[in-house]
């Protein structure tokens, strides 16, 4: 990059505010079907699986959150415990407007890796909490998705994987899980989508051509 092309110290912290002005609309609670779908996008597209955005709907009388042709998924998010993430980019927004300069909006991380097993124990603490939420018939009918959205969280450790049968008292279709450039598949039973199931139980890294 020439000199010349080079930003500005005020054309960067201007777009870093545009950034965080469209974080904050996105986390807004009129915006959760725009962040659904999302989540199901990026989950098949880490997959592997080749599709059309209007393949993906949205359901406003949940569950399942969104249909994918006969998948029915039902979107959750994990966070870290204690994180308030809309009011959390609120507070960003507000410090990038009060910038004068860059390192103005430089702060302090603490990077981390974590393994596939402690991804998967996060995971299996909201599947039991939700298998006492949703009937039998309900949980046949469902494929759970969750959107792993943990701070500072750069590197996964590959680690085993729970036996799909770790999951079957819990009664759900299936049980998947995104996270950065990791799509999981993590339990199915019999009738569960094939695209699901027929690679059976893994943990699969998007190439960043596929992000």
């Amino acid at each position: 990059m020439s000199s010349d092309d080079r930003m500005t110290d005020e054309e960067f912290i201007a777009s870093i505010v545009r950034a965080r002005e469209e974080s904050v609309r996105f986390f807004e609670a009129e915006n959760r079907a725009e962040r659904e779908l999302w989540v199901v996008s990026q989950f098949l597209t880490n997959l592997g699986i080749q599709f059309q955005n209007s393949e993906l709907t949205h359901v406003t009388d949940d569950p399942p959150d969104v249909l994918f042709r006969d998948a029915n998924f039902e979107v959750k998010e994990i966070m870290d415990e204690g994180r308030r993430r809309h009011g959390d980019f609120k507070q960003a927004l507000e410090r990038a407007k009060g910038a004068t300069s860059p390192r103005d909006l430089m702060e302090q991380t603490t990077p981390r890796d974590i393994t596939y097993t402690d991804a998967c124990m996060l995971v299996r603490l909201r599947v039991d909490s939700l298998s006492r939420k949703y009937s039998k018939g309900t949980r046949e009918t469902l494929d759970l998705l969750f959107y792993l959205n943990l701070e500072d969280v750069y590197g996964y450790i590959p680690t085993d994987l729970p036996t799909a049968s770790e999951w079957t008292s819990y009664g759900f279709r299936s049980v998947s899980l995104l996270m950065g450039r990791l799509a999981g598949v993590l339990a199915v039973d019999d009738g569960a989508p094939k695209f699901l199931g027929s690679g059976g139980v893994r943990i699969v890294r998007a190439s960043r051509s596929e992000e």
